[in-house]
């Protein structure tokens, strides 16, 4: 029985749910409460000690790291394949990926989080939140965290996020000029690995930046339209719940917006 430790609008989890979706896997989810800290409890820690989602348990393995939790589930379950078949398209396949990893997801915690955040946070006493964001065991993200919630949207860590999401946009709508997809033409994991982020610029108040990317918004469309996404990113909160994030995002616009001039 598969079994995924789960948070609705992580886009790390929001990826697997796509995987698991596409690989027509039944699964258990279990939610973990990011904004109680539940994945800084012992128990979850005894899992995962970087206090982060998703986790995935299948029978007595537990895998870490979304994009390793995605390969995996490719690799062991039968079906349609993620990945592409000739060697060189799966060099372009990890290529995205590890962009995604080491350059998109850091940036996301800087554009995307206050977006969620920070509206939640300015009704606590300060002191408290400070207190409470540096009990994440990962030292960088204490420290984006807290100048984030100190500085606001100005913060410069902020600014540096955006220009990695605009290079990435830029790197995706050349992509798009050569194939349907990312890499050749069906989708892979690389397609489904930044969707949740591509997801988040177009409905989280965000889209200006998408807005002179034709194939781009094209290829979010097909993405979109597949079974896939209702059921891993569109179904997970209601449409007022869409709706109230892209409001703080398209609010929050105006300022984010003068890092990018």
């Amino acid at each position: 029985m598969i079994r995924l430790y789960d948070s609705p609008v992580s886009p790390c989890c929001m990826k697997v749910r796509l995987c698991l979706a596409e690989k027509a896997l039944n699964y258990e989810s279990v939610a973990v409460d990011l904004g109680g800290k539940a994945n800084l409890e012992a128990e979850y820690l005894a899992m995962n000690p970087k206090g982060v989602v998703p986790t995935l348990v299948d029978d007595d393995s537990t895998i870490l790291e979304s994009t390793l939790i995605n390969e995996y589930l490719d690799e062991k379950y039968p079906g349609a394949s993620l990945k592409p078949s000739s060697p060189e398209e799966k060099v372009s396949m990890r290529l995205w990926t590890k962009l995604i990893d080491e350059e998109l997801h850091p940036a996301n915690g800087a554009v995307i989080w206050p977006i969620l955040s920070l509206e939640r946070l300015s009704q606590r006493d300060p002191d408290e939140v400070i207190e409470s964001l540096s009990r994440h065991p990962d030292p960088k993200r204490v420290a984006r965290q807290t100048t984030i919630f100190q500085e606001g949207y100005s913060a410069q860590v902020v600014g540096e996020g955006l220009k990695v999401f605009a290079k990435t946009l830029e790197k995706l709508e050349s992509s798009l000029a050569d194939s349907e997809y990312l890499v050749g033409e069906r989708i892979t994991l690389a397609d489904i690995g930044i969707l949740p982020y591509v997801n988040e610029v177009i409905r989280f108040g965000l889209d200006q930046m998408a807005e002179d990317k034709p194939l781009t918004r094209a290829w979010f469309g097909k993405m979109a339209a597949r079974d896939s996404y209702g059921v891993a990113i569109a179904g997970v909160l209601a449409e007022a719940q869409w709706d109230a994030i892209a409001d703080r995002g398209r609010k929050a616009w105006p300022e984010m917006r003068n890092h990018l001039s």
